[in-house]
C-alpha cells in the first residue's frame, strides 16, 4: 500500500516460486459470494445509477428532445447527421446509454431518407457517433466508472484528456459518415444497401412517434437534466466520490426530475426498481469477475501470470508495451463486449501490470 496515494502497488521482485496451492471445488463455489463481498462498492453504484437513470428515461424527456430536435433539423441536411452523431455521442459517453437508443434506428432512417441519403446513413449516425462516445467514456460509469474504482484511481479523473479523445474520436466519426452520406447523394446507386432503397423508394415508411409530443414539462425536465450534469461535472472535477456523493447527487437529481416530470412518489420508487433491474446483469458480472480474481489469487495463479507477462513486456519500450497492452483490449472485445464486464475482469491484470 502507497500512503501517499492509497493505491495498492506492486513491488519489484517480489516474486518467488512455492508450492501449489490448487482450489478445491467447494472453494470455488465459496468463491461466488466472496467476489460478491469484495466488489460491493462497485455494485452498489451500478444499481444506484442503474435506478437513477432509469427514473430518468421513463420521463421521455431525453426521447422527445430528440425527436423534436430532428424535426426542427430535417431540412438541414448538412447540419442533421452531425448533430445526430453529437447528440448520440453524448448520450454513449455521458450517460452510458447504447441498447435502449435502438428505438431511435427507425427514426433515424425515415429522415435519412426524406435528406436524400439511404439507410445506412441514420443507422451509422446513430451507432458510430454512440460507440465513439462510449469508448471514450468522458463520464460513463459503466466501463471508465468500474475500471477506475477498480484500479484505485480518483471517479473520472483525467476528465480533460478523454474529453480531447471524445473530440477526436466523434470528430473522425462525423467526416467519416458525411463522406458516405455525400457520396450516395451525389450518386445513389454507391448505396451499400442500394437494392434495399430501391425497394422502398415509392414506399413512404410511416413515422412512428418514439416519445410523444415534446411539451412544455418535458423542456423543462429536460432542461434540468442538462443543468444537474453540469453540476455533476463540476463535482466530479472537485474530487466527489463514487460511493457517495456522485451516487447520492445522481439519486437526488433523478428523484427532483421524477417530482417535475409529475410522478407520484411510488412510480418514481418503481420507476428506480426498473432501472436497476436493468443493469442485474452487469451487476452481477461485476461481482462473478472478482470471484475469478479471488480464485487466481488463492491458488498463486495470477501472481505467476502477472510475472510472465511483466517479463515479456520487459523486452519492449514502456510505450510498446502499453501498445500490446491496448492490442489486448481491443481483441477482449470479441470475449466480454459488456463495458463494466470487460472493466471487472481486465483490470485487475492491466493495472498492476
Amino acid at each position: 500500500m502507497d500512503e501517499a496515494t492509497g493505491r495498492t502497488l506492486v513491488q519489484a521482485g517480489s516474486y518467488s516460486v512455492i508450492d501449489s496451492t490448487p482450489v478445491s471445488l467447494f472453494g470455488v463455489l465459496q468463491a461466488v459470494p466472496e467476489g460478491m463481498v469484495e466488489a460491493a462498492s462497485v455494485i452498489f453504484i451500478v444499481f444506484v445509477f442503474g435506478g437513477a437513470f432509469g427514473i430518468i428515461n421513463a420521463t421521455g424527456a431525453i426521447e422527445s428532445g430528440i425527436e423534436s430536435s430532428i424535426t426542427v433539423l430535417r431540412h438541414m441536411s448538412l447540419v442533421l447527421i452531425p448533430a445526430l452523431m453529437i447528440i448520440f455521442a453524448i448520450m454513449g459517453g455521458f450517460l452510458g446509454m447504447i441498447d435502449c437508443l435502438i428505438v431511435f434506428v427507425p427514426l433515424c432512417v425515415m429522415f435519412s431518407r426524406a435528406l436524400g441519403y439511404d439507410a445506412m446513413v441514420g443507422f451509422a449516425a446513430l451507432t458510430v457517433g454512440n460507440i465513439a462516445g462510449f469508448a471514450c467514456g468522458p463520464m460513463c460509469m459503466w466501463n471508465t466508472g468500474v475500471a477506475q474504482g477498480i484500479a484505485e484511481l480518483p471517479m473520472f479523473s483525467a476528465f480533460g484528456t478523454r474529453m480531447l479523445m471524445f473530440v477526436l474520436f466523434v470528430g473522425v466519426g462525423i467526416i467519416y459518415v458525411m463522406r458516405y452520406a455525400l457520396k450516395v447523394k451525389k450518386n445513389p446507386e454507391a448505396s451499400v444497401v442500394y437494392d434495399l432503397e430501391l425497394k422502398y423508394k415509392d414506399k413512404q415508411e410511416a413515422t412512428k412517434k418514439v416519445a410523444g409530443e415534446f411539451t412544455t414539462r418535458k423542456k423543462v425536465v429536460l432542461a434540468v437534466i442538462v443543468v444537474g450534469f453540469i453540476g455533476l461535472i463540476i463535482g466530479v472535477l472537485k474530487g466527489w466520490s463514487a460511493g457517495t456523493q456522485i451516487s447520492g447527487y445522481l439519486l437526488g437529481l433523478a428523484i427532483l426530475v421524477g417530482f417535475i416530470n409529475g410522478f407520484k412518489p411510488d412510480e418514481i420508487a418503481e420507476n428506480f426498481v426498473a432501472g436497476a433491474r436493468d443493469v442485474v446483469m452487469g451487476a452481477l458480472v461485476v461481482g462473478l469477475a472478482r470471484a475469478i480474481l479471488v480464485i487466481l489469487t488463492k491458488g498463486n495463479v495470477i501472481d505467476t501470470i502477472l510475472y510472465g507477462a511483466s517479463n515479456f513486456l520487459g523486452n519492449f519500450s514502456p510505450i510498446v508495451g502499453v501498445g500490446m497492452m491496448f492490442v489486448f483490449q481491443f481483441f477482449f472485445n470479441f470475449v466480454i463486449y459488456s463495458g463494466s464486464g470487460q472493466a471487472a475482469t481486465t483490470m485487475p491484470l492491466m493495472v498492476p501490470l
